[in-house]
């Protein structure tokens, strides 16, 4: 799973064009918490609560590679959530959170390509 989204920088320059230009009312139907178990708390109380002992959240450093491209339409194939969002939104809505986001990271690009970090968070634990 993702970090937490703060530190997630795809997270930042992707959807805060979604949140700031889109209409988050469009019916895609609520879900759990996307980054609970990313919250080293919950986690590790869930982990213990199923018999795990020893139980930590380790982030592991990763970093995603772009073309401005490509992220934007990351957005439509990263999770059926931001698809259904995004197809949902009006075209001309949808068009001018695209070019936000193109925007966010063509300013970031070095010979065409946006490196971000994007640490994963893992649950370890032990069970006898």
């Amino acid at each position: 799973m993702w970090s937490q989204p703060e530190r997630v920088e795809f997270f930042s320059l992707i959807t805060g064009p979604v949140f700031a230009l889109g209409n988050l009312d469009v019916g895609v139907p609520a879900s759990p918490p996307p980054f609970r178990f990313a919250d080293p708390e919950e986690s590790t109380a869930a982990l213990q609560s199923a018999g795990f002992s020893e139980a930590r959240l380790e982030e592991l450093p990763l970093r995603g590679e772009f073309t401005p491209e490509a992220a934007v339409n990351s957005l439509y194939s990263a999770a059926v959530r931001s698809r259904a969002l995004m197809e949902a939104q009006e075209p001309e809505v949808r068009e001018r959170i695209n070019a936000a986001i193109l925007e966010n990271v063509s300013g970031r690009a070095q010979d065409g390509i946006v490196t971000l970090a994007m640490p994963a968070a893992m649950s370890v634990g032990c069970k006898a």
